[in-house]
């Protein structure tokens, strides 16, 4: 007697490979370094923030790519847009005896620096002797530097390598030690006449995606450009999302004021059903320069969404604060908008930051989709869930263009043709079995179904109707508890 076996035999049917997925891969528009020789609106892919560093310099854009490589744990996509409005030195504010003159420079800002001057050691403008620190974010001071015979104090290159591009002209006259001044620059930014040729660039590539991160402060109108845009990307099977960010609050903005100037951005805007608009920010300490600056919430909600699966709320408590963000300063007072004490930013439907009682660091209040009150977009991973269902539905469907179907007998009472049942539970398993290996765990229930009453009689083609419904999870966003004393509480069974 032969010995009882199983055999395998394994066999190549050539089946392809299939399209890499955009899950969790985002797609970042934001200013390069002015001095960068990153080229203008080429989407480019990055899995390390070293090698984003060395081209785009020091700026917005390789900051927001290496948070989000270094929470995301996966590639980011990057676009560096024209910059109608150009980068710009604050007031300068001098404090000290000295009679020299300071100016801003002529070299253009990298980013938006706290800067802080200190003069160690007097002297005469155009001498040697003069030494100084200095500081681009206020927390982080240089080594002693000397001055030399400048009459111009250019801010060196980071360790690394790249310019912060900034620099002050002394006029003549002397410097006294102990003599400071203050700047607040303000890096270039991209504007709604620069981001039709970003997002061109982001649709021709055929890099994977999922979400569109824009590092600009919001413009009146601008919502409506961009879910115009997304809608148009839709029609050709490619679901996305997008992330954008109101301006920062000003230093020494009060609460009042900002939130009035959020309710009139946002009703400046178009509400939409595709996408997620922050409020102000979080101070971000880089890996890359070692500053200590601030950076928008959509920069922090688009690291940790990349992070976590599609159904999962970006505002889960329990999966931790943001990496690094802090929006206290050392002695707890606030620094930045805080909506659990100042809640009134979240009812815009903006996404905002807060803190937690008795928990450490910093937490999406709510990943809020920027729609309406009573729609069925409420948080983040809505669009995700929906985005991903409709783009998997797609894929199947569309090599379905072509394929004959069986029909049935005309219908005795309408008279009708329609499909053969058959056939069309074969559609349907076919996009609810890849859905299912997509979704599962990520929406409570799905179901996609084809229309039983499309006439099919007529030979010049047949148009098909179906619906695609998904029932999301539901995100507990509030738990009451009856706190009361008994005099005894019964045994567990």
């Amino acid at each position: 007697m032969s010995v009882p076996q199983v055999g395998f035999q394994k066999v190549d049917f050539q089946t392809g490979v299939a399209p890499q997925s955009p899950v969790g891969v985002l797609a970042i528009i934001a200013p390069a370094n002015p001095s960068s020789a990153m080229p203008m609106n080429v989407a480019t892919s990055y899995a390390r923030d070293d090698l984003a560093y060395n081209d785009a310099g020091p700026s917005p854009l390789a900051e927001d790519i290496s948070y989000t490589i270094q929470v995301g744990g996966k590639s980011v996509l990057a676009i560096r847009p024209t910059t109608a409005t150009q980068a710009t030195y604050g007031t300068i504010n001098k404090t000290g005896t000295g009679t020299s003159a300071i100016t801003a420079g002529t070299t253009h800002p990298a980013d938006s620096y706290p800067v802080t001057v200190n003069f160690i050691t007097g002297g005469t403008i155009g001498v040697a002797g003069i030494t100084y620190q200095y500081s681009l974010d206020g927390v982080n001071f240089s080594a002693v530097q000397a001055l030399g015979t400048a009459n111009t104090l250019t801010i060196p290159n980071f360790s690394q390598g790249g310019s912060p591009g900034v620099s002050f002209a002394l006029g003549a006259g002397t410097i006294v030690a102990g003599d400071s001044f203050t700047c607040q620059t303000s890096h270039a930014q991209s504007t709604d006449t620069d981001l039709p040729a970003a997002l061109e660039a982001l649709r021709i590539t055929k890099s994977p995606w999922e979400g569109v991160l824009i590092d600009q402060d919001l413009q009146s109108g601008e919502v409506a450009l961009i879910d115009t845009w997304l809608q148009g990307l839709e029609k050709v099977g490619k679901f996305r999302f997008f992330l954008a960010n109101s301006r920062m609050k000003q230093a020494g903005e009060t609460e009042a004021a900002f939130a009035t100037a959020m309710q009139a951005l946002v009703a400046a805007q178009t509400p939409t059903i595709r996408g997620c608009v922050g409020t102000d920010g979080a101070e971000l300490t880089s890996t890359l320069t070692g500053l200590t600056l601030p950076r928008p919430t959509s920069v922090l909600l688009g690291a940790r969404a990349m992070k976590i699966a599609i159904g999962t709320d970006p505002a889960l408590i329990a999966d931790g604060p943001l990496a690094g963000a802090t929006i206290i300063d050392t002695d707890g007072n606030p620094t930045f908008h805080n909506e659990e004490l100042y809640p009134n930013l979240d009812q815009l439907l903006l996404t905002a930051l807060r803190t937690v009682a008795n928990e450490d660091g910093v937490f999406i209040n709510n990943a809020n989709v920027f729609s309406t009150v009573g729609s069925d977009y409420v948080f983040l991973p809505h669009i995700r869930t929906m985005n991903r269902a409709c783009e998997v539905a797609y894929g199947v469907l569309v090599k379905e263009l072509g394929r004959g179907v069986g029909k049935k007998p005309a219908d005795p009472v309408t008279g009708g043709v329609y499909i053969l049942e058959e056939d069309a539970l074969t559609i349907e398993g076919m996009v609810n079995t890849a859905i299912e290996r997509e979704l599962a765990g990520q929406v409570a229930s799905f179901k996609f179904q084809l229309a039983r009453n499309d006439d099919l009689s007529s030979n010049a083609g047949a148009i098909l109707n179906s619906t695609l419904t998904l029932v999301a999870l539901a995100y507990i966003k509030g738990i009451k508890v009856l706190a009361a004393f008994a005099k005894s509480i019964a045994a567990a069974a």
